[in-house]
């Protein structure tokens, strides 16, 4: 097949015979691979009847996906959603008349890997579901204008899940980027004594990939570091499978070297259950419920819920902080420590980012779970309360018996992503060692 002209309409409208018996026998392949086939549209179902999507309506046979100026879940988590549940919503109602799919970026002007992660996840659903019918969906699109998204676009979004390799980067250009992506789904795997299984495998690996940015940068990971990393990287995906009710996970990581600012972006996402629903689901005479419970209790007393700020909005956020996990049973256990040592990390990077410069950094992270978005920049810090638990509460006085800044704490309305996805930016430059290094 020739080679487009003009790039900017990426996804060509694969007409020939040879390229559709071929991917026809991919999609075969892949789905004997999968042991649950009637988990395929289980992440697609759940962000299905969340009624945002009014505006996109398919036209007879086509359907059009316009991808926001910015498409981040981080910056935008609002109308981010809004689009990826309404491709969601709009195949499944329509999944036996939609044809064509054009997937248009040519707006976008920012965008950040969680985001795009997802997209492509819920296209890579939908391909495997059509892995049996005779009629495929064809897809087409555009490129974003920027240089430097449409070089992301090709080497970690739609381009190459859906295998369109007229379009990939040279191998010159992809040996300036460092790529990372497994997803997991609810493959079983027999491990034989003394191997690793296959997350702790795949955290082995993504730890190698962290290693490799910062080599790329003249350092690397000490050894504490590493196992550190490995550490809290396997419990927050432990804790998706657990409290989720699904073991479904995806992380992802991206450096682009060619990049002004050199950003390292990492995403991990999980399709379940919320952090709220897993501590409203508790019992009322269990440990963890009994460690929240006095919080949602204050709130109640003093009025404090509104449509701004919800009991969701509350348990997501009281989950975060530090031996507070819906799995701990006694006050022995000191499950959650995961992402009180992810936070640990941002913040180390963020001081790193900023100590030695009047410029603002641009490390940023967010956490989303349901209708909650949180999102850190350094502004509000994880520290020990008088008793020396991890406390981040994002208000003045670091008390979450108080409501936080909404300006980090958001309520996103009928917005809502079933699961929780973590998503991380921050630039690697030489400066920024002892912040991934922990101190040592």
């Amino acid at each position: 097949m020739r080679k487009l002209k003009d790039s900017d309409y990426f996804l060509a409208l694969h007409r020939s015979k040879k390229f559709l018996k071929q991917q026809e026998r991919n999609d075969q392949k892949a789905s004997h691979k999968l042991q649950q086939p009637t988990h395929i549209s289980r992440p697609i179902n759940l962000l299905n009847n969340l009624g945002l999507a009014e505006q996109f309506a398919h036209h007879g046979h086509n359907f059009d996906i316009t991808i926001p100026e910015i498409f981040s879940i981080i910056h935008n988590p609002k109308e981010t959603l809004r689009v990826l549940c309404g491709f969601a919503e709009t195949i499944r109602k329509n999944n036996t008349k939609i044809k064509n799919i054009t997937v248009d970026h040519g707006k976008m002007i920012k965008l950040d890997l969680s985001a795009e992660s997802i997209l492509d996840f819920l296209i890579l659903e939908m391909k495997r579901e059509e892995a049996n019918k005779r009629k495929k969906i064809r897809f087409g699109g555009h490129y974003p204008k920027d240089a430097k998204l449409r070089r992301y676009l090709r080497a970690v979004g739609i381009i190459k899940n859906l295998k369109i390799e007229h379009e990939y980067l040279s191998e010159k250009e992809e040996s300036t980027l460092r790529i990372f992506r497994m997803i997991n789904k609810s493959r079983l795997q027999k491990v034989n004594v003394g191997t690793a299984d296959i997350k702790e495998r795949k955290v082995k690996e993504f730890v190698d990939h962290i290693n490799s940015c910062l080599e790329d940068h003249g350092q690397q990971l000490t050894v504490s570091t590493r196992a550190s990393l490995a550490h809290y990287t396997g419990e927050i995906l432990g804790n998706a499978e657990e409290h989720s009710g699904l073991q479904d996970w995806t992380i992802a990581g991206y450096l682009d070297n060619e990049h002004e600012s050199h950003l390292s972006e990492i995403a991990i996402f999980n399709f379940g259950k919320t952090i709220a629903e897993t501590f409203k689901e508790l019992p009322k005479y269990s440990y963890a419920y009994k460690m929240v419970h006095p919080y949602v209790e204050a709130h109640r007393r003093r009025s404090l819920f509104g449509t701004s700020w919800t009991e969701d909005d509350l348990l997501t956020l009281v989950a975060l902080q530090g031996n507070i996990s819906s799995k701990n049973e006694s006050p022995e256990q000191d499950r959650g420590q995961g992402t009180v040592d992810l936070i640990h990390f941002f913040q180390n990077v963020h001081h790193e980012c900023t100590k030695d410069t009047d410029t603002s950094c641009e490390a940023k992270m967010a956490i989303l779970s349901g209708n909650t978005h949180i999102m850190f920049d350094g502004t509000y810090q994880m520290k020990s309360d008088p008793s020396g638990r991890q406390v981040i509460a994002f208000n003045k006085n670091n008390d979450l018996n108080e409501p936080p800044d909404n300006k980090y704490v958001t309520h996103l309305g009928k917005a809502s992503f079933p699961g929780v996805i973590i998503g991380i930016r921050f630039p690697m430059v030489t400066s920024q060692t002892r912040g991934l290094n922990n101190g040592d």
